[in-house]
């Protein structure tokens, strides 16, 4: 999401229409738009550590839980963190 690319908008869009799994990344939470808000991003801050880390918890999640469901329940729990993770920037 960083840099509000409008062909990551664009693609984001089509995995969401289509059902798929989609793992938003950004640098900062001002780079969130309010439309997209409300889904889970994994907010790095600029540390690459940080970001590889998150960034395999969430695909480790996402291979052990691919159902609709699954993601839903993901995005109400993590939708708690996000706040939390916007403290760590």
């Amino acid at each position: 999401m960083t840099g509000r690319n409008p062909n990551v908008f664009y693609e984001v869009g089509y995995a969401h229409a289509l059902g798929k799994t989609v793992i938003l990344l950004t640098r900062n939470t001002d780079d969130i738009p309010f439309d997209l808000k409300h889904y889970p991003h994994i907010i790095y801050g600029g540390s690459i550590a940080g970001l590889k880390d998150d960034l395999g918890k969430r695909i480790a999640y996402h291979l052990a839980n691919p159902t609709r469901e699954a993601r839903q329940s993901y995005r109400r729990w993590n939708s708690q963190s996000l706040e939390a993770s916007s403290n760590r920037v």
